[in-house]
């Protein structure tokens, strides 16, 4: 079925080149009671038409085309301007192939960029404005931290692993039901299997926010790379860069500094005795390789570690910067302090 897009507002005699985020704007502001709709353009794109990773167009277990734009239906978020930003649901998994996995395949989780313009309507059509949508990108979800994906033999499936794993060495989520660790909790942040539900865009246009039906969790998603830096949850989770089992598994080198939340003044004030923040580094040129969080606010205290290692940054850093006291961000020099000490 076609993703089809409507736009309706109270008027047709706005100006066409600033209609959208007009027409937004007066739906917010009438009250409902006074408010009437009119349908002012339609369009759609083809479900069947492939999206813009090319990377991922080799077909699925159910022989459809794992770049298959299919259906949209799990959200739609306005992004400003003409942009609005797109989430499938698991894939195109319509076809009835094997009932062991409810006929969810391996298609890579994304979420899809498209712009949609207004311009005037031929004379004599039947609605005032034509609506033009395009897609214009395509950003599939990963996470550098080791996800579990289902050996598959159980369903007489291949590997649930993506091949494009090796290939960017990154971890990619999946819609195939089986792509989870079966001795742990089915609420695993860690399984691959994902079911986004729905999408929004952050204040600042630089991440996205993902909800996941297997959760309960809500994903934030660096929009540009696609890759998870944030879990909402209870406690929040939160992590940048390499984990410890992507570096154990690729035998490199690193060291741990760890800080413990019941350390901190504000720790203690917040009441969180749980939490904690972990920093992996090399230990011979000190850079920072990863940085994870889990506890009170640890989604808004990842930016820092974030910041430094898109500088390169060594942990040195930490040790030498002088935090707010009391705040959760000097668990970064405790932490530093913490790993140095090991050397």
């Amino acid at each position: 079925m076609a993703a089809l897009h409507h736009l309706r507002t109270r008027t047709n005699t706005m100006n066409p080149s600033r209609f959208l985020p007009l027409a937004i704007a007066s739906l917010l502001a009438i009250p409902a009671a006074h408010a009437s709709v009119d349908l002012i353009a339609v369009d759609g794109l083809s479900a069947n038409m492939p999206d813009l990773s090319t990377e991922t167009a080799a077909p699925l277990e159910n022989g459809a085309p794992g770049n298959q734009l299919g259906g949209i239906g799990s959200g739609l978020a306005y992004a400003g301007g003409n942009t609005f930003l797109a989430i499938p649901d698991r894939g195109p998994n319509a076809v009835s192939y094997n009932s062991a996995v409810s006929d969810t395949d391996s298609y890579i989780n994304r979420f899809q960029t498209i712009s949609m313009t207004l311009a005037p309507s031929a004379a004599g059509s039947a609605l005032p404005f034509a609506l033009t949508p395009t897609l214009t990108g395509t950003t599939l979800l990963r996470t550098a931290r080791a996800l579990a994906y289902g050996d598959g033999v159980s369903a007489g499936l291949p590997n649930g692993e993506p091949a494009l794993n090796n290939v960017h060495h990154t971890h990619y989520f999946t819609g195939r039901s089986d792509n989870f660790d079966p001795t742990r909790l089915s609420t695993n942040p860690f399984d691959a299997r994902f079911d986004p539900e729905s999408i929004r865009v952050s204040n600042d246009g630089s991440n996205v926010f993902v909800s996941d039906e297997y959760g309960p969790y809500i994903y934030r998603f660096n929009r540009k790379t696609g890759e998870r830096t944030g879990i909402y949850s209870v406690p929040e989770i939160s992590m940048v860069g390499y984990s410890e089992e992507y570096l154990t598994q690729h035998k490199i080198p690193y060291e741990v500094g760890l800080a413990r939340y019941a350390e901190l003044a504000k720790g203690q004030m917040l009441g969180d005795d749980q939490g904690l923040l972990k920093i992996l580094f090399d230990p011979t040129s000190l850079k920072v390789l990863g940085v994870h969080a889990i506890g009170e606010r640890a989604a808004e205290i990842i930016h820092i570690g974030q910041a430094v290692m898109a500088l390169n940054g060594s942990i040195e850093y930490f040790r030498d910067t002088i935090f707010n006291y009391p705040t959760l961000a000097e668990a970064y020099k405790v932490a530093a302090l913490d790993g140095l000490n090991k050397l």
